[in-house]
């Protein structure tokens, strides 16, 4: 069994959280500094191509 844990991805309840912050470049940095990759890891589409990519090509398997 896989799982995906992509932590913060770019969606409008994250862009509208990070707006809602006193300092929201600052927040926006804090989240950035949450992912070992150094950035906010994209849009809901990567995660989700990501997972088609990943997927068995035999769904029986």
């Amino acid at each position: 069994m896989n799982s995906v844990h992509p932590g913060y991805i770019w969606t409008p309840m994250v862009e509208n959280y990070l707006a809602a912050q006193p300092d929201p470049e600052a927040a926006k940095a804090f989240v950035t500094g949450l992912h070992p990759v150094g950035h906010l890891c994209g849009e809901a589409d990567d995660i989700a191509y990501g997972v088609l990519i990943s997927r068995p090509m035999n769904p029986s398997s």
